[in-house]
């Protein structure tokens, strides 16, 4: 896989009821992974996991050319999972995202890097005016009312992609980064405070629309950036599949 090359990998849980199939994916778990499963109440809950940590260990297997199965995994000091090695770093880096409905996992050589998938709702405009950059929300608050939600989603998945990414969570504060999507329609213009140690060009980002009910976004530490998407079942299927790329 190029340096700058990142492939994202979507899958639909609701689409997924084959019980062998299914069954498969239990026996790629962990036994730590398996008590987890085990221990959300909801069968929807605990079908989610299973889907995407199947999705996680078949992707990232794929990439390092090992059994899914056989994969460790560690966490970093702020929760974000690693692929275990015997030493040095690991030769990819992933990340995983879900929410009603889709699944996405995004690896890549190297590279710093993080994916959010976000399910389109009603959200109370506090949320915004609470987490986002100033400039964010006046361009939220310029938009007619039709259009706020799906901005609202657009700068949400970019902000959370973009800390998945650092690895540091909600350590990093989501108003001291910035989003531009009007300057330059179709491109992703970003902003980071001095104090936050990091550099705009330094990264690169993709904005998706996964289908009619979803927004996805993508964040790469690099100076270009190649990506491909694919849609799959783990252990079934897969195919090149290309969301509306709605800015990059």
């Amino acid at each position: 896989m190029s340096s700058t090359k990142a492939q994202v990998w979507f899958a639909e849980p609701d689409a997924i009821t084959d019980s062998g199939v299914l069954a498969r994916y239990r026996d790629l778990l962990s036994d730590d992974e398996r008590v987890r499963c085990d221990r959300f109440v909801f069968d929807k809950d605990r079908h989610h996991f299973l889907v995407a940590h199947a999705l996680v260990r078949t992707v990232v297997g794929q990439a390092v050319d090992r059994d899914p199965a056989s994969l460790g995994f560690d966490l970093g000091v702020h929760g974000r999972p690693e692929l275990r090695t015997s030493g040095g770093p690991p030769p990819v880096r992933f990340n995983l995202s879900h929410t009603s409905g889709l699944v996405a996992v995004a690896v890549t050589s190297g590279l710093d890097i993080g994916v959010d998938v976000e399910r389109l709702r009603d959200v109370n405009p506090g949320v915004a005016e609470k987490h986002f950059a100033a400039q964010e929300v006046r361009a939220l608050e310029a938009l007619p009312e039709s259009g706020r939600r799906p901005r609202f989603f657009a700068y949400w998945t970019l902000k959370e992609s973009y800390i998945k990414a650092r690895g540091m969570g909600l350590a990093l504060p989501l108003g001291g980064f910035a989003f531009d999507l009007d300057a330059d329609p179709g491109r992703i213009g970003f902003s980071v405070r001095d104090d936050l140690d990091d550099r705009a060009d330094a990264w690169r980002f993709v904005l998706w629309s996964a289908g009619p009910e979803h927004r996805a976004a993508l964040a790469v530490r690099a100076r270009e950036l190649h990506w491909t998407t694919r849609r799959c079942v783990p252990l079934v299927n897969e195919t090149e599949w290309s969301w509306d790329v709605l800015a990059y």
